[in-house]
């Protein structure tokens, strides 16, 4: 135990003298994301471009001790994260040896070099099922998504609520074979939850298409149940409902419902429910315009 706050405070002194000692520049680092998007991490790193090996040295040491913690500040920092001279393992590679799948995730969306082996060093059958799920995600990110849906299924079906929202997200975005799409879908409809998100994405793949044709009614129930809970997907699902009702997808159209449903989704975070109902606002408006405009046309002709 002493050894281990020791590294801490040795590790927490480096970060402080990076912060205040090394002149800075700004740097752009690319980061995978589902293997689909491509996002930026700003760093403030040296303008070397990499610590001094020590401190390279102490992201080895912390990425196989499995402290995420130390491992994203030593990478803002500017710890370039295939850290090691050359013949060593790096961080990734000692982070899946010890089945640290936390800080092997967040190494490779920081660039980490991808090592082939990471994989069959981190397979454990005793793990939990978050562990699980988590390498299940692995697969994902690197487009192996067959594997990704086969252990998703089975970490689902060990209950692992976390594997179904990501089944359902995953199904929802159409991602990967429709064999495998529809066989996780099988197993979402054997399900009955109140989980926000799953039922969000739900209602996306029955409102849109996924691995079945658009069930209108299906993705009403779901976006209702959704609905519920005043949360980003709640709110999200009323914007949804709001453009059932606007469009008359599987319901009668009801700019008023609508409208009043944009209004309730209308909650920071949810810009797409604000322009939805300005929108809607500014055509009603106009509507009522060119039916004023018309009455009086009408009158005009009777005079």
């Amino acid at each position: 135990m002493i050894t281990v706050t020791h590294h801490y405070v040795y590790h927490h002194e480096c970060l402080k003298q990076v912060a205040e000692n090394e002149k800075t520049s700004r740097t752009v680092y690319p980061v995978q994301y589902r293997g689909t998007t491509n996002l930026y991490r700003k760093q403030t790193v040296p303008e070397a471009c990499c610590l001094p090996d020590r401190w390279q040295k102490v992201l080895t040491d912390t990425a196989s001790e499995g402290n995420e913690w130390l491992v994203e500040q030593l990478l803002i920092n500017g710890a370039h994260p295939d850290a090691g001279k050359t013949g060593e393992m790096t961080p990734l590679y000692l982070a899946a040896t010890n089945k640290e799948i936390d800080v092997v995730c967040y190494l490779m969306e920081s660039g980490a070099t991808f090592n082939p082996d990471v994989f069959n060093l981190l397979e454990d059958d005793a793990a939990s099922l978050q562990y699980k799920t988590n390498l299940a995600i692995l697969y994902l990110n690197h487009n192996q998504h067959h594997e990704a849906y086969q252990r998703l299924i089975a970490c689902a079906k060990d209950g692992g609520e976390c594997a179904l929202e990501h089944l359902s997200e995953i199904v929802a975005e159409k991602t990967g074979d429709k064999e495998d799409q529809t066989n996780a879908l099988n197993l979402l409809n054997s399900v009955t939850t109140d989980n926000t998100t799953i039922n969000l994405n739900m209602g996306l793949i029955y409102l849109g298409g996924g691995a079945t044709p658009g069930d209108f009614r299906k993705a009403m129930q779901h976006f209702h149940h959704a609905a519920g809970h005043q949360c980003l997907p709640g709110l999200l699902a009323l914007n949804y409902l709001g453009v059932m009702h606007e469009h008359g997808l599987g319901v009668e159209q009801d700019n008023d419902q609508a409208l009043d449903y944009y209004r309730q989704a209308g909650k920071p975070g949810n810009e797409e429910a604000v322009n939805n109902r300005k929108r809607l606002e500014n055509k009603i408006a106009e509507n009522q315009r060119q039916e004023r405009l018309s009455s009086l046309r009408s009158a005009e002709d009777l005079c």
